[in-house]
């Protein structure tokens, strides 16, 4: 079974060389698997600190770039793992998902990916408040 490492030009990178050898996504057959992303500039820095709805944006044309390179895009993906900050009572709770929850279905048609969102005290870099991993299988295949 054939695998291939995807990381898109000028992607992102975890901070520091040492990381530098993680790959972004992977292609293994017909399915796409990509690492958790987040809302980073290309020199590491976080992109609009807090906010969930640039942020979920940022992610998902993350997660775009690397299907691209394996021949797949958003609609070949079945599976989505979001991990989430949120600090504060239900009701902020429920505008943040909202707002979260939006801003992603500008990325899906219906019926979307089944997906599992867990609440997290914090992701790695202080002011990421999303990080997304996804799983695609490649159009034509079961």
């Amino acid at each position: 079974m054939e695998r291939v490492p995807l990381t898109p030009p000028d992607h992102w990178t975890w901070r520091g060389d040492s990381y530098a050898y993680l790959s972004q996504g992977w292609r293994i057959g017909d399915l796409v698997y990509t690492g958790g992303q987040v809302a980073l500039a290309d020199d590491g820095s976080v992109v609009a600190p807090g906010d969930v709805e640039t942020q979920t944006r940022v992610v998902y044309q993350n997660i775009e770039r690397i299907l691209a390179l394996a021949g797949a895009s958003l609609s070949d993906v079945f599976k989505i793992n979001s991990f989430y900050v949120c600090h504060g009572d239900a009701d902020e709770l429920e505008r943040f998902w909202e707002k979260m929850a939006r801003t992603r279905g500008e990325f899906f048609r219906s019926p979307g990916p089944c997906g599992t969102g867990v609440r997290v005290e914090g992701l790695v870099y202080d002011g990421l408040v999303i990080e997304v991993e996804a799983i695609a299988a490649l159009a034509g295949t079961t």
